[in-house]
């Protein structure tokens, strides 16, 4: 029988969950994190294991999660544009 830590592992946490991984990320290796903030990032790690599993998701995968949001920055310049230009 799997142990809960395998089943964890083998399950994608949710997309709130990720989110909140890839904002820590950014904000930790930003160098803009303080004391407090190192802090609260341990708390939300040791809060659940799918926290972990997530962040570990995100920093290995850092290159796609970068280009994801410069896509998804593109196409929200691309809307307002758009809508703009449709006035």
């Amino acid at each position: 029988m799997a142990s809960k830590d395998t089943d964890m592992a083998n399950q994608r946490p949710s997309d709130a969950i990720m989110k909140r991984a890839a904002e820590w990320r950014a904000k930790l290796h930003a160098g803009e994190a303080l004391a407090g903030e190192w802090a609260a990032f341990t708390d939300w790690m040791d809060g659940a294991p799918e926290h972990a599993v997530a962040y570990d998701i995100v920093s290995e995968n850092i290159s796609i999660v970068v280009a994801i949001w410069l896509d998804l920055k593109r196409s929200a310049r691309i809307s307002i544009l758009f809508e703009r230009w449709n006035r």
